[in-house]
């Protein structure tokens, strides 16, 4: 939307402030911010945490839950910056080849103002710039883009007429906004993607400029790219981000031999333990185990990342029914008729084909709107049949969000496709490929409010066939998750181990209780992903314990990592790591504190 001479005011108040302590506990580095911090709930939150010596083992619990593997590292990486060799009529993807003209060739000054580079045509099209990322290694995590272009419209009126905007795609998916200059004077414009592409998928990744009836120029183009590179080195620092949602206590560790110190608990209270794993969701409180007053209740909040819920349980019994929200409703209606078109389309309810009503009537077009209502990603697959008299009468279905013209002269006489300057029809059914056989088309939407305009036009002509173009729904698949999940817990009296995964995987269970001798963490049932890390922490009630491990019947008590120092109080604690890495296989774990023998089982478990 664009509004000129126009001043928006816009008024809001944000409430339920809440305050997030950061503190560094022991070893030597920074944590950005530091100390006591005031923010707002269901705002993120990040904590940068640097240690001054990059081999240092960091450690991190928020409210007692170790949130370690919650870390994102930052490796060593680089930036580069590429500009186009050059452009020509190989790199224009659709329209004439005046396009190579009215999008420029600056190389060599890439930011250079020439008046020869302009050219107008009655055709329409873009031009794909493309780069070479190969001295990008392949391992490589790209950490951010920004696309920089220089040039104009052709006029400060923006219509279908005056158009210059320039858009990243990944193959042929944008991912980034529309972007367009603002006027006739060279100015500066940045496209930045509004999801960062992997490696793999960086190759295939283009900067496209759209130019309408008259276009506009891009006199030259930087790409600008950040990224870094795993296993190249020690990580330069870590970052901690979620999303605030209430007080919250996060002590972090920079060293190799601190010690595991299990939260306080008042002695006057009794406690359980809750462990909490996903698959393919965040969860509130963090996955990992925290204690739990006897009697108190507790919500857990589980936010998906994939929409197909796969397991819910609790101490392993299913809970999926006793879940609350989550499950995305996708809905649409269909308005038969749009306003100002002459014609609509009708339901045949014993097909569930909506059919236009314009059949045999010159100049005409029939014209219909989807509208969605979503609360996810999803996939529409449209189902439709289309047959007219060819090169002439046309199918046609509207890219997202974009009003079509409800007249039925939808092409110019020199031309054999309907006139679409702005490219406003995602496909045009021709007639010439016509028959009564069924196809599909299938769009990308994104969660919200939307709509899609489907037409059938017709020129003066005769008619030929079905003389119609009939469509439905065929499907709308979810491709992203809705709404978080609840899961409450009341007058909690006995120790709970939940597990909740998302999407079609493979797992690993892990079983670890401990009765006495000393505690585990985290203690309980978890799922674990085949090539993860598991970490086990072993907190002896007495720290003159003896404390040994078997690895499927063979004694690894040297490698595990025992680690001494002092609690809040100054009294010594002592806890024993035992890490497995890449977990590829079934395993069977003993752990004897003193004389209390514990078995941890992790079993493979196909979904």
């Amino acid at each position: 939307m664009y509004i000129y001479g126009a001043e928006i005011e816009v008024d809001y108040t944000l409430s339920n402030p809440a305050s997030v302590t950061s503190v560094l506990v022991q070893g030597e580095g920074t944590l950005n911010p530091l100390g006591t911090t005031n923010t707002y709930e269901d705002l993120e939150y990040t904590l940068t945490i640097t240690p001054n010596d990059t081999s240092e083992e960091v450690t991190v619990t928020k409210n007692g839950i170790d949130i370690t593997e919650d870390l994102v590292a930052h490796y060593p990486g680089g930036s580069l910056t590429f500009t186009p060799t050059d452009v020509t009529t190989s790199g224009i993807q659709s329209g004439s080849s005046y396009a190579q003209y009215a999008v420029g060739r600056s190389a060599e000054n890439p930011y250079s103002s020439s008046n020869n580079m302009y050219a107008s045509s009655s055709s329409t099209g873009y031009a794909a710039y493309s780069f070479n990322f190969s001295d990008i290694p392949n391992n490589a995590i790209i950490d951010d883009i920004e696309v920089k272009c220089y040039g104009h419209r052709e006029s400060d009126t923006i219509s279908s007429t005056y158009v210059s905007q320039c858009v990243l795609y990944q193959g042929s998916t944008a991912i980034s906004d529309e972007v367009d200059f603002p006027s006739t004077s060279n100015s500066m414009i940045t496209v930045i993607p509004t999801a960062l592409p992997t490696r793999s998928q960086l190759d295939n990744v283009t900067l496209r400029h759209y130019v309408g009836y008259y276009g506009g120029l891009v006199l030259g183009i930087s790409f600008n790219i950040t990224y870094s590179i795993p296993g190249s080195g020690n990580p330069e620092y870590y970052t901690y981000t979620y999303t605030v949602d209430g007080n919250a206590t996060i002590e972090v560790s920079i060293g190799s031999n601190i010690p595991y110190i299990p939260p306080e608990e008042d002695p006057e209270e009794t406690y359980y333990s809750l462990t909490i794993s996903s698959i393919n969701a965040d969860t509130s409180p963090d996955n990992g185990t925290t204690r739990i007053v006897e009697g108190s209740n507790q919500t857990i909040t589980i936010s998906p990342t994939d929409p197909k819920l796969t397991l819910a349980l609790d101490n392993g019994v299913d809970i999926t029914s006793q879940l609350v929200g989550g499950v995305p409703t996708n809905t649409y209606t269909v308005d038969t008729q749009v306003s100002g078109a002459s014609y609509g389309f009708t339901l045949n309810s014993s097909t569930g084909y909506y059919q236009s009503t314009n059949g045999g009537v010159g100049s005409s077009a029939s014209v219909a709107r989807v509208s969605f209502d979503l609360e996810s990603n999803v996939l529409v697959t449209i189902q439709y049949i289309n047959q007219g008299e060819s090169r002439a009468d046309y199918g046609m279905f509207g890219k997202i969000d974009t009003t079509v013209s409800t007249t039925g002269n939808t092409y110019d006489n020199s031309s054999a496709s309907p006139d679409d300057p702005q490219n406003y029809y995602y496909m045009c059914a021709a007639s010439s490929d016509s028959s009564t056989s069924t196809k599909t088309l299938t769009y990308e939407i994104p969660m919200g409010q939307h709509y899609i305009d489907i037409k059938y036009a017709k020129d003066q002509a005769s008619d030929s066939g079905l003389d119609s173009l009939q469509w439905k729904i065929l499907s709308i698949e979810a491709t992203s998750a809705g709404g978080d999940y609840t899961y409450t817990l009341t007058n909690i009296a006995q120790k709970h181990s939940l597990i909740f995964v998302f999407g079609d995987v493979e797992f690993y269970y892990i079983n670890s209780s401990v009765t006495s001798g000393g505690r585990i963490f985290p203690d309980g049932q978890q799922v674990k992903l085949p090539g993860d890390n598991y970490k086990i922490n072993i907190v002896p009630d007495n720290i003159n314990a003896a404390v040994t491990i078997t690895d499927n019947g063979t004694n690894v008590t040297a490698q595990l990592e025992q680690k001494t120092g002092i609690d809040k109080n100054n009294n010594p604690v002592v806890s024993y790591n035992y890490n497995l890495s890449n977990i590829q296989a079934t395993h069977t774990l003993f752990v004897t504190i003193g004389n209390v023998t514990t078995q941890i089982y992790i079993k493979e478990s196909g979904v």
